[in-house]
């Protein structure tokens, strides 16, 4: 049943239901494995101390497991008892969570901050940790969203967007209403990996996305063809109404300030729907883990159909097998014989200038009296400065496999 409080928050968007079933699995999984590693380090621990002691950095990293195992089980078999049936219900003006026994709706001026404490390797997936916000209330408390919630990352970027909206300094938190109907959507977020030489030179990427578009019966009208809106009789169009304490949303409209007599079959009246498109963009040479690139009017259309948000790609660059990236240098190992060190060599080396169709790799000069470690630097064959021209340097650094 929804409470007059969630009515409130202005029109519903989408359920974010979460698997708890999931997370229960993984709770037993991380206990059983906690317990394991516990059982494994109880008589190393004893042979430390009597026998072995320089076994103790493998034993702490035992200790470090098992710890980690029994605090992820314990916690998430706790959340699997008291959030059963957890669902969260985004809406305009705020954000609700209902599970068996227990609510909680948070107007989007009842968070003061969110913190994203996500992890993306494949470990954080699988534990549903790849999406872990905190949202910190004005009023104590706090609220949890794993990636245990379908569509968790979606659902995080429409908090972060909406949160930095409200805390912006120079913007008046918004209230999603006005006169007419063209509120502007929610920006989005979504993060991708990327291949360390997509980044060096830069590259054209193609992704799928959900996302809401304008709707194509109705036009973004909300109404059925051959019909219209009509002023809302109970805030005159405006959106909000007066109220002894001042002024709250008008709970007739949903702020739109028109109301819809005869709605649009195919939006239900929101003058917008989800689509799966295709979306191409250029990934410019020289970003690295965490930067956003910001394409303007590509992120969510507004109710009414209104103007889209931006959407906001955070990339994520997955580590390489030859190279390791240090600002925009490449730094890599080539390796030699004592003799071919002494008396001075060529190495071939494959980078992202190579050419793979005729096998024509860059030539690494090794000087005569060349030693272990020494650094051989091939410039302006590293990762393009994402600000300002030029590239960095690919940095070879020496092994001599048969020294004395």
């Amino acid at each position: 049943m929804i409470t007059d409080a969630e009515r409130e928050l202005g029109a519903f968007i989408r359920n974010h239901p979460t698997d708890n079933a999931r997370r229960g699995r993984v709770a037993v999984v991380a206990l059983l494995v906690g317990l394991t590693l516990a059982a494994v380090a109880v008589p190393s621990t004893i042979s430390v101390f009597t026998e072995d002691p320089g076994a103790a950095q493998f034993v702490g990293l035992l200790w470090g497991g098992a710890l980690i195992g029994l605090w992820g089980g314990i916690s998430g078999g706790l959340r699997t008892v008291r959030r059963h049936d957890e669902v969260f219900v985004l809406r305009e003006g705020g954000l609700v969570c209902r599970w068996t026994g227990g609510l909680r709706v948070l107007p989007w001026t009842a968070i003061r901050c969110v913190a994203d404490h996500g992890q993306r390797h494949i470990l954080a997936r699988a534990m549903g940790w790849d999406v872990h916000l905190v949202l910190r209330l004005r009023g104590g408390g706090r609220l949890v969203l794993t990636g245990y919630t379908q569509d968790a990352d979606r659902l995080a970027a429409r908090i972060e967007a909406a949160v930095a909206a409200i805390s912006a300094p120079d913007r008046e938190p918004p209230h999603h209403g006005s006169s007419s109907d063209d509120r502007r959507g929610d920006d989005a977020l979504i993060r991708i990996p990327v291949q360390l030489e997509e980044v060096v030179l830069g590259t054209i990427r193609e992704i799928r996305l959900d996302s809401a578009v304008v709707c194509p019966l109705c036009d973004g009208e909300r109404v059925a063809p051959g019909t219209a809106r009509h002023p809302c009789a109970q805030c005159s169009g405006n959106g909000r109404v007066r109220t002894r304490p001042g002024r709250r949303s008008c709970l007739r409209c949903t702020e739109l300030g028109t109301t819809v007599p005869d709605p649009c079959e195919e939006c239900a009246g929101e003058g917008r729907v989800r689509v799966l498109r295709t979306l191409t963009f250029k990934i410019p040479g020289g970003v690295d883990t965490g930067t956003r690139i910001q394409l303007k009017g590509d992120g969510e259309v507004g109710p009414g159909g209104g103007p889209a948000g931006d959407l906001y790609i955070e990339v994520s660059v997955e580590p390489h097998a030859v190279f390791r990236r240090r600002g925009d240098d490449l730094h890599c190992t080539v390796e030699v014989s004592a003799a071919a060190a002494a008396h001075g060599t060529t190495v071939p080396l494959q980078t992202f200038d190579s050419d793979e169709a005729t096998g024509d790799d860059t030539r690494v000069e090794i000087p005569p009296g060349t030693r272990h470690l020494d650094d051989i630097r091939l410039p302006g064959l590293g990762v393009t400065h994402l600000r300002g021209g030029g590239r960095g340097d690919v940095v070879a650094t020496v092994h001599i496999l048969d020294r004395r």
